[in-house]
């Protein structure tokens, strides 16, 4: 008994561990080519998030992204600019306004910090679906390390888009399903 205990514990850590390499590793390359190049996905998904600010903002179009995505983006693209601006730099909400207005490379790149904050989510999404499955460690730790070092999830999580909130809702609906 205490052995799984133990087992389990390290089962943990070592998706934790997994993890937060992974969220370090990419955090580094969210930055690729700003300000000034931006994946036309990344725009069309930007509109579609200020575009749920439209009763604050005024601006409204009509895009073909699913409401719930932006929406979610929204909520932790105003997290991230709470802590990093408000909180660490201590800046006043005009000052983050003219800074957001004059920068706008900014919220491309906290929405593309979003992404990774939601892939990484659902790399833990994919470990407890591997557990219930009920799949050795073994097998699914090297199935974990081949999903975090993939291209495409490479491609997921440093680019602000709807995918990885489309990942995550997939991985979900199948833990629940299962």
């Amino acid at each position: 008994m205490k052995i799984k205990s133990i087992f389990g514990k390290l089962n943990i850590i070592f998706v934790l561990v997994l993890i937060t390499i992974f969220f370090i590793y990419r955090f580094n390359c969210i930055s690729y080519g700003l300000p000034f190049f931006v994946n036309f996905d990344e725009m069309e998904f930007q509109s579609s998030t200020l575009s749920t600010l439209s009763v604050l903002t005024g601006y409204f179009e009509l895009n073909y992204n699913p409401f719930y995505a932006p929406l979610l983006n929204l909520i932790i693209i105003l997290k991230y600019i709470l802590i990093n601006e408000l909180l660490i730099n201590s800046l006043s909400l005009d000052q983050i306004k003219s800074k957001i207005y004059f920068n706008p490379e900014l919220f491309i790149f906290y929405g593309r910090a979003a992404s990774l904050t939601i892939t990484s989510f659902s790399i833990f999404f994919l470990h407890l679906i591997f557990k219930k499955l009920k799949i050795d460690f073994l097998i699914y730790s090297t199935l974990l390390i081949t999903f975090t070092s993939s291209l495409v999830v490479f491609n997921i999580s440093t680019i602000m888009s709807k995918n990885s909130f489309n990942l995550i809702i997939f991985l979900i609906q199948l833990y629940f399903f299962i």
